[in-house]
């Protein structure tokens, strides 16, 4: 089974959005319609229309989340990259509470297969479960401060993350500052 499907948008990134839910219902037929959340700052009702026209009738059950980037306007991102990408971290506190599981999505992923095949992070003992990034392997073979990037231990692709909001030791995770914190030294698998 498919969980509630999260993802994080403004009015720049709708066509990559719109792409992405095409190529998830299309992928993903058996589990329709799919709950999607789309935290968004201040998409516009045509931008909206726009992105659910995307996807076939029935497919999506669509919740818009209007969130606040401004606490995070302190930490930066290349210039192509909408500060909505911090929008991830803001799903604890916007989902529902009856939404224990959440698989959040870029808008600019391309959803190829079937996801229910994914592993909840709790089966996993994580709050969070992500693929190992591909430059991981090459970040350890030059090292990190030859590509100017923190030496850590291992490196995720934080495009598609399967994020249980209930394991983490308190109940759902807590928070401070709007990002989320986790004691684990491997929270992230």
């Amino acid at each position: 089974m498919l969980p509630p499907i999260a993802l994080a948008c403004d009015e720049a990134y709708l066509m990559p959005l719109s792409v992405t839910l095409r190529s998830l219902t299309e992928s993903n037929a058996d589990h329709w319609p799919l709950t999607v959340y789309v935290l968004n700052d201040a998409v516009s009702n045509p931008g909206r229309v726009l992105a659910e026209s995307a996807v076939p009738p029935g497919s999506c059950e669509f919740v818009w989340k209007s969130v606040s980037t401004k606490g995070f306007s302190r930490f930066a991102t290349l210039p192509r990259i909408s500060r909505m990408t911090f929008a991830r971290f803001l799903l604890p506190t916007v989902l529902p509470e009856q939404v224990d599981d959440v698989l959040y999505l870029d808008t600019d992923v391309l959803v190829l297969q079937d996801l229910g095949g994914l592993p909840a992070a709790r089966a996993l003992g994580s709050p969070v479960a992500a693929v190992r990034d591909a430059i991981d392997t090459t970040l350890h073979k030059v090292g990190s401060k030859a590509v100017g990037v923190p030496k850590v231990r291992t490196y995720f692709n934080a495009g598609v993350l399967r994020i249980d909001l209930v394991v983490a030791p308190h109940g759902r995770v807590r928070t401070r500052l709007g990002i989320p914190c986790c004691q684990s030294n491997d929270a992230v698998r």
